[in-house]
Formats: structure tokens, C-alpha cells, sequence
């Protein structure tokens, strides 16, 4: 007889990450029918229901008394996550305290390569029913639906379920249904490889006369060419093409055969194509390598060099605007490429950067792949699986490309370190920009973190010797930095006494450069028509039934939006509290200064580029293809005119309300002004004429607005980092930003009460700061209460043993885990 414990010693054990908000990894048994490896996703039972998970390592036992459940199946043929991203997925799951599942579901791909399909099979009992359907002379019985479907699967054995339920649609009752019951046909699953995408161009045939005359084109055949033909020829997806001309594969196919179109695998043609298609001015213009300053020489030397070392070497490249960061970047990927290793490129927006997508893709060919939310699911997933193939060498991406599953990483470079958007603000709660740190350590990788503007952390960190500075004070071709002029816009309203948008020193300079040719760039950094609008009888505002925010009003759409949950109302005739019909739009957006540009200069041509405009498909790569043919004039925009473009017309930048952000509660306001400011001074002037910028402000003796005039980096990091020792905020000290919140205000406040309550306790050391518990800035979003506590400690680890105390809490049920959101090292504590 066998006992338990001799069982045991034989069974095998597994912990599982279980996609689910559960704080720590499963242990499940492993059938002995299966084969798991760490890294693989498997499906696992959970409660009631089945869920996916990742693999980690295999664990010895379990304790007695405990029964643990089995493995359903294994969902990949080989791991897809490699030992190191599974390292890096679990040090994220402590650092940002985020349940391990969901962080593997940020990290992998939104299917596996292969999926299990059902097909129907006929049974012997089936095939003696066909025969005896077939034997009837009844009419009725060749009209029914169980005829059919038997039918059917004689003529299609292995037929999908979903294809021959879409067959037998309408019929009742089901015939699949009854079959299945009476034991006609049989379920089969089955794995099977996820279809290719196909890329499908024009061939030299679809135009030929001597073809027309020896075949004729059907209908499908002619609508599928034409679609083509409106496509510039080619399209990517193939899919996209057959929904688009109502056709299927077979068509395709068959004017494959006849030469009339070129079929290929869409994994390995380079995504240049896509920006080809939207903005070919923005590739036409692609003049290739340049030649390097003697400062881009020097630090690609010394990059390079740290490179071949093949060991974790962190630098941070900071380079005024203008200065030919890119190209070192672009010139240290090649490099990397050619020494056997893969490459990471993070970027903030990718759909900012087309210029930098398209060099990428014109450098790197087939070898390069592209990461980032603008790409449909399937295509993201070809991308993905075409890294972990290690067919792309080259990965461009935004901020969840961090994970791309490169082999022999040896660089990552994080362009734009700085951006805020780098940090993910919804579990888990990652910055991108450390992770990337973590990940070219483990990978022993060079890593670059580059900028004009450092985040104070990245430059902190340098002059305490963890980072090596490499600078770049020169633009290419020793173009001058544009020429910065601040205009005080209180001294505007007393001479002028009026409440001006655009001042009398912006509208001249506007004429001046418009008279000469040269492009201007508007920044006004508030999406919209106007901030909100206000009842001049009462004073109330409209506001958001959801957030403690008003509604901003938009024009185009002749609405009051919510910029936080999305709530959207239509524009009242009458204040909502008082019945007044004097209603005002207060404040101005990006839509009001179009407006009145097309007014003060009706000859000029005036786009927009905003997050409204951008979610049009295509537009925003539109509006950029333009503005750099200088078929628009003036292009206004918020801060995603800021960043990463290169205008050569572009002579003139304006900055309305320089001083906006500055008015928000967060300790961070003066650095986002200095680097907003500085950013956006870098468009102008990058051509062969020399550039100007404007800025109005209400502030003009504010240090950030002043050292920023002056581009004034060090000058800056100085006198901000005097204000955060002395408040103790990052990177002087470490933070962390704990919410309550709840639907309704009072149990919000419970919640922050036991909070509280916790961290006093757990806090011991004089070393922790504890502010609060308050109301959040925005006190409420999305229809829940927010009441915060922020953390300061001068010691990281004691922070997170506080941290880490306070989840355990929320684990063991005396407070909602639901109710609480930890961030640590917060980019923002709005």
C-alpha cells in the first residue's frame, strides 16, 4: 500500500502567477501527463472559474493538510518568458508591490502563438443516420437541420465549431446541439498555429492589357485591385483588405496564381510601409547618417566602448535640444547588431515620432519591430512573437517595449528620460525608465537614459557617481539655440487693459515671421475650447457627476467633456442652480487659439495637434506630413508639439500661459515647467534660419520660467533641489502615495482612518515622514472618493519593509485591498 507521504515524494509541484490580483504566487500539482517548464502559461483552476498563469519555479512539497489542485494545461510549447524577464517580473511584483499575475499580464502578449480549436467529427452512429436521411425521400427530412449538418461534415470532416455553427445559423432547434446529444458527432480539440498575416502588394500583372484580354476580372477580383490601388498599392494586413473589398482568402490567392498580386509574410516586411502610406514627405525627407560633431564622436566612442565591455554600464546623455542625440542612439544600435547582440529603444509617444519610426525602419529592415498602443492587437502579437523568434534585433517602442522579449540584450536606451509617461499609472504601477535600468542589469547591457531636460532622479544619480554623464553641448552644424524672450503679461493688461490672448509682442512677431516664410509653433498646454464654463449670475460651474473637476468645453464636438473619466454632456442654454442665461467660456484651450489665429491672419494656413486630433486614425501623421511640406503655417498644439520633432521651417515658437502648470498643488510643478519650457524652445531654429521663442507668463520672475529663458539646466538642478532637501521630496528623500477610496466619502474615510492608524504604528523610526491623511487634489475620479497619506523616508528599504506591512494588512482582510492603491516613487501626487 502506498502511503500519502510516499505519493507526495513522487507528485510534482509548481507555483503559478495567477493572472488575478492576488499578492503571491499559487502552488499547484503537476499531472504527470505534462511537462512544465518555468516561464510557460498554463491553465490553472481558481475557485470556481479557470485562469491563466505563468509558471515560476517547481517547489519541493506542500504542507500537510493541504490539497493542492492540478494543472488543466500547458497554453505554449516552449516558455515565453526567459529566466531573466521572469526575474524582472518578479522584482517589479515587490518593488511596486503589484500581485505577481498581473504583473506577467502587462508583460506578455495578448494570445499564445498557437490556439486550441473544436472541431466536429461525424461518429459511426452519425454516418448510419446520414445514411438513413439520405435513403428518405421525405422532403421535410432534406430540409432539416440535422440533415445539414451531417451533410455538411461528411463533405468538410474536421470542420471548426464557430464555421459550422455561422452554416447552420437561424436553425432550431440547435442541430449541433442535438447531434451532440444523440451521439451523431464528436468534439475534437486540437492546437493549431495562429494564421500569418499577409502582406499584400500590387504585382506588374494587375495593370496589364494583354491580361484583360485573355481574363476577365470578376467583381470580387476588381474590388480587391481597387482597394488596393486607394491604398497606394500595398496594404499590411491582409485582413483589413478582404473585410474592405468583401472578399476571401481563396480570391486572394487566385490572383496570387495570376500573378496580379504579391503575397508575403507581413512579420518581415519593415514598418516603414505603414508611415510610406500616411506621410511620404516625412520619409522622402530621410537624408540618412549624418556627419557627427566632435561631441556626438566623443560620447559614441565612450558608449561604444562601455558596450563591448558586455557588462551593466548606465549612462546619461544629456544633450542641449537639437544636439543629434538620435543619431548616436540609431549609430550605437547598429553597432550592437553587428557584435551579435539585440537592442531597445524606449521612446514616450510613439505616435509623435514618425520621423524617428521611419529611420528606424529604413536602417534596420526586416530586423526591426515596433511596440506600442497605436498597432492593432494582432499585428502588436505578429511583433511580439516575431522578437521572441529572435527574428527583430531591433526593438522601437514605448513604455510596456520594455518587456520585449529580446535575446542577448546588450543596450537599452530610454530617449526622453524624463516624460512622465513613462510611468503607468494603473496596476502595476511601474515606472518604465527604472525598469529599464533593472533589466539592462540583469541582462549585464549597456544602458543610455538621454535627455535635454533630465528628471532631477536621473541627475541626482549621476552626481553621485551611480551614472556616468556624458553631455552634448552643441547643436549639429553649430546651429544657435533659439533666442528666448519672456513677456510679462501683467505689464500687458495695464497697458493695455484688456485680457489679451495672444500679446501685442507675439501678434508682431507672428507677422513678421509669416511676411518672411518662416513656420511658427503655438504651445498652449489645455486641450479644448474653454477650461469650463461659469454661470456669471451665481457663479457655478458645470461640473463632472463623476470627479471633483469641471467640464472642459469643445467646440468641434459641442460638448462639455471630462478630461479624467470621459463623461461628456451637452451645453446648457440656462445655468443648471439659478436658471441664469448668462453663461460665460472661461479660460482658453488649444481650439480657442486656432479659432483666433484663423481670425488675426485669415491668409495663413492654421492646424491643430492635440489629443483630440490625434485620435482621428492617420490625421495627426496628416498634420505633421504638412506642417513639415510648410503647406500649414502655424501649428497649435499641447505638449505633444513639445518633443521630439524636427522642423527646419519652424522660426517662431509662442507659449501661451508659460505659468499654467505651475498654479498645480504637486511638488513636481516647477520641474515640469522648466522642462515643458526648455522642450518646446528647442523646435525653433533647427533650419538654416535662426529661431525665436516668446514666452507669456504672469510669473516672469519665477525660476523656472527665468532659467529656462536661459536654458539653464545645472542652474535649475541647483535651485530645485535646495527646495526638495529642504521639504524632503524626491530624490532627497523616497516617497510613496497611499489612496483610499471608496464610492461613498464616508467609508472613504474609514478607510484612511485605519490606514492611518497602520502606518503610525509600523512606522517606529523618526525616518518616516506621514502627511495626512487629506483630501486628494482631485478628490474624487470616476465616481470614487480619494483621501491620501503621503510617505517620506530617508531610507528606501525601510520604506518598503512599511510598504510591504501595510499590503500584508490589506491581505489578511481588515482593510479592502480593493480600497487602497499604493504608488510608490509617485511621478505625480495629484
Amino acid at each position: 500500500m502506498v502511503t500519502r507521504t510516499e505519493r507526495e515524494l513522487r507528485e510534482k509541484f509548481i507555483q503559478v502567477a495567477v493572472m488575478a490580483a492576488i499578492r503571491e504566487p499559487l502552488t499547484y500539482r503537476v499531472p504527470p501527463s505534462l511537462e512544465i517548464r518555468p516561464g510557460q502559461r498554463v491553465l490553472a483552476p481558481l475557485g470556481s472559474r479557470q485562469a491563466t498563469g505563468v509558471a515560476l519555479e517547481p517547489v519541493a512539497g506542500i504542507p500537510p493538510g493541504i490539497e493542492a489542485r492540478e494543472i488543466l494545461r500547458v497554453l505554449d510549447p516552449a516558455p515565453v518568458l526567459s529566466p531573466e524577464l521572469l526575474t524582472l517580473g518578479l522584482w517589479i511584483s515587490e518593488y511596486y508591490l503589484a500581485p505577481p499575475g498581473e504583473v506577467f499580464r502587462a508583460m506578455l502578449p495578448l494570445g499564445s502563438e498557437s490556439r486550441r480549436m473544436r472541431r466536429l467529427r461525424i461518429t459511426e452512429a452519425g454516418e448510419r443516420q446520414l445514411v438513413e436521411f439520405q435513403s428518405s425521400l421525405l422532403a421535410e427530412t432534406r430540409a432539416s437541420g440535422d440533415w445539414r449538418l451531417l451533410d455538411y461534415l461528411a463533405e468538410h470532416p474536421g470542420a471548426a465549431f464557430e464555421t459550422v455553427q455561422r452554416k447552420l445559423a437561424g436553425s432550431s432547434p440547435d442541430p449541433v446541439a442535438t447531434a451532440l446529444r444523440k451521439g451523431w458527432i464528436a468534439i475534437d480539440e486540437t492546437e493549431r498555429d495562429r494564421r500569418r498575416v499577409l502582406a499584400v502588394e500590387l504585382g506588374n500583372s494587375a495593370g496589364d492589357a494583354e491580361y484583360g484580354q485573355t481574363k476577365r476580372f470578376s467583381p470580387v477580383a476588381r474590388r480587391i485591385t481597387e482597394a488596393l490601388k486607394e491604398q497606394q498599392g500595398f496594404v499590411r494586413d491582409h485582413r483589413e483588405l478582404l473585410r474592405t473589398a468583401r472578399a476571401t482568402l481563396a480570391s486572394l490567392r487566385k490572383l496570387q496564381r495570376d500573378g496580379i498580386v504579391n503575397l508575403s509574410d507581413a512579420r518581415v516586411v519593415p514598418s516603414q510601409i505603414e508611415v510610406d502610406a500616411a506621410a511620404p514627405s516625412l520619409v522622402a525627407s530621410l537624408a540618412g547618417p549624418l556627419d557627427l560633431t566632435v561631441g556626438q564622436s566623443s560620447a559614441l566612442e565612450a558608449l561604444a566602448g562601455a558596450m563591448e565591455r558586455t557588462e551593466f554600464s548606465p549612462y546619461l546623455l544629456h544633450g542641449i535640444t537639437g544636439s543629434g542625440k538620435t543619431e548616436i542612439y540609431l549609430r550605437l544600435i547598429a553597432r550592437c547588431i553587428e557584435q551579435g547582440h539585440s537592442a531597445l529603444l524606449l521612446v514616450p509617444e510613439i505616435a509623435l515620432t514618425p520621423m524617428m519610426q521611419a529611420e528606424f525602419a529604413k536602417r534596420f529592415g526586416s530586423q526591426a519591430a515596433m511596440l506600442h498602443s497605436g498597432l492593432s492587437n494582432a499585428r502588436r502579437q505578429e511583433e511580439w512573437w516575431r522578437i521572441w523568434r529572435g527574428e527583430a534585433k531591433a526593438v522601437l517602442g514605448t513604455r510596456s517595449a520594455v518587456f520585449a522579449p529580446l535575446q542577448t540584450l546588450g543596450l537599452v536606451v530610454v530617449d526622453e528620460e524624463h516624460d512622465a509617461s513613462y510611468k503607468q499609472e494603473e496596476t502595476p504601477r511601474y515606472h518604465g525608465r527604472d525598469v529599464a535600468v533593472v533589466r539592462a542589469k540583469l541582462a549585464k547591457a549597456l544602458l543610455v537614459l538621454g535627455s535635454a531636460t533630465p528628471s532631477l532622479e536621473s541627475y541626482w544619480n549621476a552626481s553621485q557617481g551611480k551614472y556616468q554623464l556624458l553631455t552634448l553641448e552643441q547643436r549639429v552644424a553649430r546651429r544657435p539655440l533659439a533666442e528666448v524672450e519672456i513677456v510679462d503679461m501683467r505689464q500687458e493688461f495695464r497697458e493695455t487693459h484688456t485680457q489679451a490672448l495672444i500679446s501685442r509682442r507675439l501678434h508682431s512677431e507672428l507677422e513678421a515671421q509669416l511676411a518672411s516664410g518662416g513656420q511658427v509653433m503655438i504651445l498652449l498646454n489645455h486641450r479644448g475650447y474653454a477650461w469650463f464654463l461659469l454661470c456669471r449670475s451665481c457663479g457655478e460651474v458645470e461640473r463632472c457627476v463623476n470627479c471633483s473637476i469641471s467640464l472642459t468645453y469643445h467646440r468641434r464636438e459641442h460638448r462639455l467633456i471630462c478630461h479624467y473619466c470621459g463623461y461628456e454632456a451637452p451645453l446648457p442654454s440656462r445655468c443648471a442652480a439659478c436658471g441664469s442665461e448668462y453663461l460665460h467660456y472661461a479660460g482658453e484651450g488649444t481650439e480657442k487659439i486656432e479659432d483666433k489665429l484663423r481670425e488675426l491672419f485669415p491668409e495663413a494656413r492654421v492646424e491643430r495637434l492635440d489629443r483630440d486630433v490625434a485620435r482621428r486614425p492617420g490625421h495627426y501623421l496628416r498634420v505633421l506630413s504638412e506642417f513639415r511640406d510648410r503647406r500649414i503655417n502655424i501649428l497649435v498644439g499641447t505638449q505633444m508639439i513639445s518633443k521630439g520633432h524636427d522642423f527646419p521651417g519652424v522660426t517662431l515658437v509662442g507659449v501661451i500661459s508659460a505659468d499654467m502648470g505651475l498654479q498645480l498643488p504637486d511638488f513636481r510643478s516647477a520641474e515640469r515647467t522648466f522642462q515643458l519650457l526648455t522642450q518646446v524652445a528647442g523646435r525653433a531654429g533647427r533650419g538654416a534660419a535662426p529661431g525665436r521663442v516668446l514666452v507669456q507668463t504672469f510669473y516672469p520672475e519665477h525660476y523656472a520660467i527665468r532659467l529656462a529663458r536661459d536654458q539653464n539646466y545645472p542652474g535649475f538642478f541647483s535651485k530645485e533641489m535646495s527646495f526638495r532637501r529642504v521639504m524632503h521630496y524626491p530624490p532627497a528623500a523616497f516617497l510613496a502615495n497611499i489612496v483610499a477610496q471608496d464610492m461613498k466619502l464616508e467609508r472613504t474615510a474609514e478607510i484612511a482612518a485605519l490606514l492611518e492608524n497602520f502606518l503610525r504604528r509600523a512606522a517606529g523610526e523618526r525616518t518616516l515622514r506621514i502627511l495626512g491623511p487629506h483630501p486628494a487634489p482631485l478628490a474624487r475620479v470616476k465616481g470614487r472618493y480619494r483621501i491620501q497619506i503621503l510617505l517620506k523616508a530617508n531610507s528606501r528599504p525601510h520604506l518598503h519593509r512599511v510598504l510591504r506591512g501595510l499590503s500584508a494588512e490589506c491581505d489578511r482582510g481588515r482593510i479592502p485591498p480593493r480600497s487602497v492603491m499604493i504608488d510608490v516613487d509617485p511621478v505625480s501626487i495629484m
